[in-house]
């Protein structure tokens, strides 16, 4: 089982920064006095900020977190050293690419005994975290999640050992009923959550946001209740295919570039063309009866780029009824939450990171002559994109900025459109004409 553990999403008994530069002295003296003599003295290291993290908590000072996950003393004590062994420090929890495109490493661990927490010392590169080490030089809050593996966790109430999130009892699954559920006390003064005991960290990833705003955007996309804890392996198996991939994230600069020039030029039609064509039912049907995949794989071979709504017909499956509020909420923003997704850096990673859309090679792609027709509709070839554009030029469809507000869901439906759009256009190699229309037309 792996699972993400956020360093934030412990009950600290004092509060305090969990990050802290320490590359001298005086910023060291500052730490605990049984961590400090553990270490010893830390040298400095070229082109690397050294950095002091509070990763964890034990049970016995913290309880269970956020996220219904509970580390005794006895495993903190026992596993913080596979931090040093193990664990490369990334950014998106990128522990699948090459050693060499690491941001950093863990050079020290330790467990402080009185406060009850595993402390580590991280040497970051400066190049790759000037972003967030200038957040902690000035004092701002800056978080990290860090990836755990184990073979099973423990359930608090039974004892029930689950190697998946779908083998949780009923004490901790999703939905329990009352009284039980993530994090609930019942009426004899037990709660519900799993032990963790035996396992080992082997990541620990930067993220620019906490572990509930990761919950949140990454949930609502999976179909996850939000009115209760979303768990550590829960969270792990929806980012597990979230590694960078560079050629994507050429692409999306790509897109960024575009977007940043026609800002630049003051341009508002046809910056953001809302595609009225429907997909049909049968059409739906029968893409949707293939593997996820081979589904995206079919489309990019047809060169059929699927507008917003179309796109979440067709990857919603049975639930775009569940979705269609939250995309009719969407659509009037779209180009809005497209600007905005293009303009961070970062943001370009993490879109770059998804790959959910990505297509296989598969021999069985053959689709109706009736689909293919129709799909001719979603062509990206320049000619069908200009006639789609001159239509809803004269149905005045254009998507002009709007003043409506930009909801979180609305920011997670986009991201994800937006990951789709990168991926289609890696698997189909676009040209830049055809790129340009994949941004304008929505």
């Amino acid at each position: 089982m792996r699972k993400l553990i956020f360093n934030n999403s412990f009950d600290y008994p004092e509060a305090e920064h969990l990050v802290k530069i320490i590359d001298n002295p005086d910023d060291r003296s500052k730490i605990a006095n049984s961590v400090r003599n553990e270490w010893g003295d830390i040298q400095p290291i070229k082109n690397h900020a050294i950095i002091h993290l509070i990763a964890l908590g034990s049970f016995e000072k913290t309880g269970s977190n956020l996220n219904f996950d509970a580390f005794e003393e006895e495993v903190c004590k026992n596993s913080h050293p596979t931090f040093t062994k193990k664990a490369k420090l990334y950014r998106h929890h990128n522990s699948k690419v090459p050693d060499e495109q690491r941001d950093g490493d863990v050079i020290k661990s330790s467990y402080n005994e009185k406060m009850g927490r595993v402390e580590l010392a991280i040497a970051a590169n400066i190049d790759k975290c000037a972003d967030w080490l200038g957040k902690v030089e000035k004092g701002g809050e800056v978080k990290f999640s860090m990836g755990w593996h184990c073979d099973n966790d423990i359930c608090s109430i039974c004892g029930n050992k689950a190697k998946t999130a779908s083998e949780y009892c009923m004490h901790v699954k999703k939905g329990a009923e009352h009284p039980y559920g993530r994090n609930k006390i019942l009426p004899d003064g037990r709660k519900c959550f799993v032990f963790n005991r035996e396992g080992y960290w082997n990541d620990i990833s930067y993220v620019d946001r906490g572990a509930d705003m990761i919950a949140m955007d990454l949930a609502k996309i999976a179909g996850i209740d939000l009115s209760e804890p979303v768990g550590g392996a829960e969270l792990a198996e929806l980012m597990e295919n979230r590694v960078l991939s560079t050629s994507k994230l050429a692409i999306a600069e790509k897109l960024s570039k575009i977007q940043k020039y026609i800002d630049a030029m003051g341009v508002n039609a046809p910056t953001g063309v809302i595609d009225k064509t429907d997909l049909s039912e049968s059409a739906i049907r029968e893409l949707q009866e293939k593997d996820p995949k081979q589904m995206f794989a079919a489309l990019s071979k047809a060169g059929a780029l699927m507008s917003f709504r179309n796109f979440y017909k067709l990857a919603s499956g049975s639930k775009y009824e569940q979705f269609k509020k939250s995309i009719d909420e969407a659509e009037p923003v779209l180009r809005e939450c497209i600007r905005q997704e293009l303009k961070q850096a970062s943001n370009l990673e993490l879109i770059s990171s998804i790959h959910d859309y990505d297509s296989s090679d598969s021999l069985n792609l053959r689709l109706t002559p009736k689909t293919l027709l129709e799909l001719n509709k979603f062509s990206c070839s320049p000619s069908v994109q200009e006639e789609k554009m001159k239509v809803a030029a004269l149905s005045d469809d254009y998507s002009n900025t709007t003043q409506t507000k930009i909801n979180s869901k609305s920011r997670a439906l986009v991201r994800q459109y937006l990951a789709y759009k990168v991926a289609f256009l890696n698997d189909t190699l676009s040209s830049e004409d055809v790129i340009l229309n994949a941004l304008i037309l929505n």
